[in-house]
C-alpha cells in the first residue's frame, strides 16, 4: 500500500552565553542514531537519543524533548491523544554498525556495554493507516506520520505537556511557549501529487484546549496521498543564571529573530562590542535586553543590556526596514542611557516609560528618551509602555498606561487632561523619527483603571508591535 509521509523537524540549539560560533557548535552535534534501552535511561524508555544540548526518549505514549541548560531543564512531552492503537509499541529499523558502551561505576555488573543504535524508530499504525517514524537528519531529529491512501490525516492530534501557551500567529505558525525558550512550527505547507505536478491544499493549526494541536484541511481528493509539512523551527535557551523574561518577539524581513524584556542575570548572554556588555544594577536588579539572533535560532547576531541602577524592562519591541530595533518599557534608573537632544532627559518620577532606538548592529543607541510625567499621588507609579510599532519614515507609535497627570500630552490632543489622579489611563503618543519631539501624545481613558499585562506577543517586520493594555 502506498503511504506518504507527514513531516515535523526538531532542531536543538540552547544558548551557552558566549559567542555565536560556540552557540552554533552545541546545536551541530545532535545525536543521529537512537539507543536501544537495555538499563541505562528509565524503565519506561525504549529508545534514547542524546547530545549536549538535548535529549530525547521514546516511550509507549510519545516522544520526551528535553533541553539543557545552565541554569534550567525544560522538558517538553508529546502524545498523540486520541490513538486507536494504544497498545502499539515502538519497534528498531535500520540497525547502524556502531554500539554504546557506559562504563560508570566500579561495579561491572551495572556497566551497560554493546548497545545498539539505529537510525530509524518506527510506531505502527498509530491510527488507522498511519504510522510514525522517528529519525535522525543531519544536525536535526526529524519525525514522519507516514499516511496511506484514503487514511485520515485530521485524525493525528499532537497534545503538548511542558509548555506554557500554544498559540497560532497572525501569519500562520505555532508558536509554543515554555519558561526557558519557545518552539516554532511554521504554517503547515499540505499538498497532493497528481500527473507529476503540486497541487496545493489550504490548511492551518488548529489549537483546541488541553494544548492540544491539530490540522484544518481545506478540500482534498481522498484517494490519493496528502502530505502535510509543518516545520519545527528552533527551540532555545536565551538566559543567565538568575531570571529571565522575553516580553516581546518580532522578526524581519530576512527571517532575523529579536527578542526584548527584562533580565536580572550579571551573565546574560551578551555580544562582543553591544551596546551595553555588563548591567549597571546590582546582581538582581533588573536590566532590560535585545537580542537577535539569525533565523534558524543557531546564533546570536547581537545581545546587548539596556539600562541604568533603578531596575528596568522592555515590554515592546519593533523593527525597521533598516533592521533598527525600537524598545520601549519602564525604567526606574535615573542613568538610564538617554541621549543627547532627547525628548526627555531626566527622570520624571519614581518609574517612567521610555523609548529607545538602537541601531542595527547593535552596537549604540540611535536615541534614548523617557516618556512619562510625575504623579500627584506619590505612591502610585507613574508610566509603563507596552507597545511600539514604526512606520515607512521612522516615526515611533507607542502605547502604554499611566498615573501622571503631568504626562506630556500635546496641544490639541483628543484629551489633555488624566481622568482621575487615583486612576490610570491609557495613552497613546507618537515621536518624531529622531525622538527629540513629540508629532502628538494623549490620554485615552476614563476614571477608572486601565489594565496592563504583559505577555509574549509576535508580530513581523516594521509594523509590529507588542505588549498589550
Amino acid at each position: 500500500m502506498q503511504r506518504t509521509a507527514v513531516c515535523l523537524v526538531i532542531i536543538c540549539a540552547v544558548s551557552s552565553g558566549q559567542p555565536s560560533r560556540q552557540l552554533a557548535a552545541g546545536h551541530a552535534d545532535l545525536a543521529l542514531s537512537f539507543e536501544k534501552n537495555t538499563g541505562q535511561a528509565d524503565g519506561d524508555v525504549f529508545f534514547l537519543a542524546r547530545s549536549s544540548a538535548c535529549a530525547v526518549d521514546l516511550t509507549a505514549d510519545g516522544m520526551v524533548f528535553k533541553l539543557h541548560g545552565r541554569s534550567r531543564n525544560i522538558r517538553v512531552k508529546m502524545t498523540l491523544k486520541g490513538r486507536r492503537n494504544i497498545e502499539v509499541l515502538p519497534f528498531a529499523e535500520d540497525e547502524l554498525p556502531g554500539t554504546v558502551n557506559y562504563l560508570i561505576g566500579k561495579d561491572p555488573a551495572r556497566w551497560h556495554t554493546g548497545v545498539p543504535t539505529f537510525s530509524k524508530v518506527r510506531y505502527q499504525n498509530v491510527y488507522s493507516g498511519i504510522d510514525l517514524i522517528y529519525y535522525g537528519n543531519q544536525r536535526q531529529l526529524e519525525y514522519d506520520f507516514v499516511v496511506a491512501p484514503g487514511a485520515d490525516p485530521q485524525a493525528i492530534r499532537m497534545q503538548f505537556e511542558g509548555v506554557s501557551q500554544l498559540r497560532v500567529t497572525s501569519d500562520g505558525d505555532l508558536l509554543a511557549t515554555t519558561i526557558g525558550g519557545s518552539i516554532e512550527l511554521h504554517k503547515p505547507v499540505v499538498y497532493q501529487e497528481a500527473g507529476g505536478a503540486r497541487k496545493l491544499v489550504a490548511a492551518d493549526f488548529s489549537v483546541t484546549s488541553g494544548r492540544t494541536v491539530g490540522f484544518r484541511l481545506g478540500t482534498f481528493d481522498h484517494r490519493r496521498p496528502l502530505v502535510i509539512d509543518p516545520v519545527l523551527v528552533f527551540s532555545t535557551f536565551l538566559g543567565g543564571s538568575i531570571a529571565d523574561v522575553a516580553n516581546a518577539i518580532t522578526t524581519d524581513a530576512a527571517g532575523n529573530v529579536y527578542v526584548a524584556g527584562g533580565t536580572g542575570s550579571p551573565d546574560f548572554p551578551v555580544t562582543p562590542g553591544a551596546l551595553q556588555s555588563t548591567p549597571k544594577g546590582a546582581s538582581g536588579v533588573g536590566s532590560a535586553f535585545v537580542t537577535k539572533l539569525n533565523p534558524a535560532g543557531t546564533a546570536l547576531i547581537f545581545s546587548t543590556y539596556v539600562g541604568g541602577t533603578g531596575g528596568d524592562a522592555a515590554y515592546g519591541l519593533a523593527v525597521d526596514s533598516s533592521g533598527a530595533a525600537y524598545i520601549v518599557g519602564q525604567t526606574g534608573s535615573k542613568d538610564f542611557p538617554v541621549t543627547a537632544g532627547a525628548l526627555q532627559t531626566t527622570l520624571p518620577g519614581s518609574k517612567t516609560s521610555f523609548v529607545a532606538k538602537l541601531n542595527p548592529s547593535g552596537t549604540g543607541l540611535a536615541y534614548a528618551t523617557y516618556l512619562g510625567g510625575n504623579s500627584s499621588v506619590s505612591y502610585l507609579c507613574c508610566d509603563a509602555a507596552a507597545a511600539v510599532a514604526v512606520d515607512s519614515v521612522g516615526n515611533a507609535y507607542v502605547a502604554g498606561v499611566t498615573y501622571a497627570s503631568g504626562f506630556p500630552v500635546t496641544q490639541g490632543a483628543p484629551q489633555t487632561k488624566i481622568g482621575s489622579s487615583l486612576a490610570s489611563n491609557a495613552y497613546v503618543a507618537k515621536l518624531s523619527p529622531s525622538g527629540s519631539s513629540l508629532v502628538y501624545a494623549t490620554f485615552l481613558g476614563g476614571s477608572g483603571q486601565v489594565q496592563f499585562s504583559i505577555g509574549p506577543a509576535v508580530g513581523s517586520g516594521a509594523n509590529s508591535s507588542q505588549g498589550r493594555t
